[in-house]
């Protein structure tokens, strides 16, 4: 695990004028300790009410790598400046890991084989709605570890971006859940028709949104879908079709899904490898 290691970053700017603005974007990478890593600076003319994405790449000398055990994160602050002047600015917080999954080997952080000891933990607190508290949400993650869980998976909707923020911080392997089922109602009796027409647009969403954080490991797109049960073709078409929008925005993570408990085949993952 020696050597370097090249961080991608893409910045979307946007010129809100009619005319055509020029633009310069500062980019420093800090690493864990506070100590700056490198800087980027790139420059482009934008068209009036036109979008630009910039692509930087800055070059990470000797690594340290995240884990469970010594979750590092680095950040990257990119300023945006109008003839020097800091118009607009962002910070972005990431680690850097290699993940993959293996049939003979099970799950492999930094060419080391890792035990997931995991739990599943839904977005809300119980009594206290899903408006929760981020010292709640802290007291939990702490009796996690306390009892030595080391892997969540958030279900089944969108959790808070604190909860994701510190799961990097404290070092828990995340599996990152988007949908509760899919077109059919928990009775089996109807279908959902409205999902068809935005799961597509808000499953993007939800992957640019948490495409940085170091714990997640996996991205899960429906927990207990009735389809094995009720329509096969109809649920493969649908799974097939939502791990096409993950690799659309993030590439570097495999897809999963929980399936419905009952009948054949039932209550299980599948993966769909990346």
């Amino acid at each position: 695990m020696q050597g370097y290691r090249e961080v991608d970053a893409q910045i979307r700017v946007v010129n809100n004028e009619k005319r055509p603005r020029r633009f310069k974007i500062k980019s420093d990478l800090l690493g864990p300790d506070g100590s700056l890593v490198g800087t980027v600076i790139s420059s482009m003319t934008i068209k009036g009410y036109d979008t630009v994405t910039v692509n930087e790449q800055i070059q990470v000398e000797n690594p340290v790598f995240w884990s469970d055990t010594n979750p590092a994160l680095y950040e990257i602050h990119s300023f945006l400046l109008n003839r020097k002047r800091v118009v607009d600015n962002i910070t972005n917080t990431f680690g850097i890991r290699d993940i993959s999954f293996s049939p003979d080997s099970g799950f492999i952080l930094n060419n080391k084989k890792v035990w997931l000891k995991g739990v599943c933990i839904h977005h809300d607190g119980g009594a206290l709605g899903s408006a929760v508290p981020d010292a709640t949400w802290e007291y939990r993650l702490k009796a996690f570890k306390e009892l030595g869980v080391n892997a969540l998976r958030l279900a089944h909707n969108p959790h808070a971006p604190e909860v994701l923020e510190m799961c990097d911080r404290m070092g828990f392997f995340v599996i990152d859940e988007m949908y509760d089922k899919w077109e059919f109602r928990w009775s089996g009796e109807s279908k959902y028709e409205d999902f068809n027409k935005t799961c597509e647009e808000d499953l993007a969403y939800f992957i640019e949104r948490d495409k940085n954080h170091p714990c997640v490991i996996a991205w899960s797109v429906g927990n207990e879908t009735y389809h094995q049960l009720r329509d096969p073709a109809e649920g493969s078409a649908i799974y097939r079709k939502l791990a096409d929008v993950v690799y659309s925005v993030d590439t570097t993570r495999d897809v999963t899904c929980g399936l419905h408990p009952g009948g054949s085949g039932s209550d299980t993952i599948v993966l769909h490898p990346g």
